[in-house]
């Protein structure tokens, strides 16, 4: 089961089919760390790219070391 966090939307460092290393906030939103996500806990995500014509919807698990979402399950994305 996965935890939702409200307001939690992100710029990932690079897209492409791996995990996301989160980069920013997308304006008016907070990443995990600056909501407290706690690392290991899998959460439902919304990433998108800082022109916002890419985005993810989905499931991951979040890495607080590594300030990294890992995949789980990708629900809807812009392709």
């Amino acid at each position: 089961m996965s935890i939702a966090y409200n307001r939690v939307r992100f710029t990932p460092v690079a897209g492409g089919t791996g995990n996301f290393v989160v980069s920013a906030a997308v304006t008016g939103y907070s990443t995990p760390a600056q909501r407290g996500v706690p690392n290991s806990t899998d959460v439902n995500y919304t990433a998108e790219s800082a022109d916002k014509s890419q985005w993810q919807t989905g499931i991951g698990t979040y890495g607080s070391a590594s300030v990294t979402l890992f995949r789980v399950s990708v629900r809807e994305n812009s392709l």
